[in-house]
């Protein structure tokens, strides 16, 4: 299973940096937005750093690593909830 944060967004750029012979399938990921949307009762579009505000967790400064680990964070305490 692969965490994503914005899975739309992210599968799209992993797709389109790969060789043709590796697409990453939405199906096999779990969309993290999804989770905090629904965790933190939101019924709109809830952005990494809003979501890392919510839960207080450190986001970093939104470059692919720090993403990667606040992504980590925030599962973490989304599943806490």
């Amino acid at each position: 299973m692969i965490y994503i944060f914005n899975a739309g967004f992210d599968i799209e750029k992993i797709n389109s940096s790969s060789s043709k012979d590796f697409k990453l399938q939405a199906k096999s990921t779990n969309f993290l937005m999804s989770l905090a949307m629904d965790k933190l009762n939101r019924r709109y579009y809830i952005s990494l750093s809003d979501t890392c505000e919510s839960v207080d967790v450190d986001c970093g400064d939104h470059r692919a690593k720090s993403d990667i680990l606040a992504s980590i964070r925030i599962h973490k305490a989304l599943t806490a909830i």
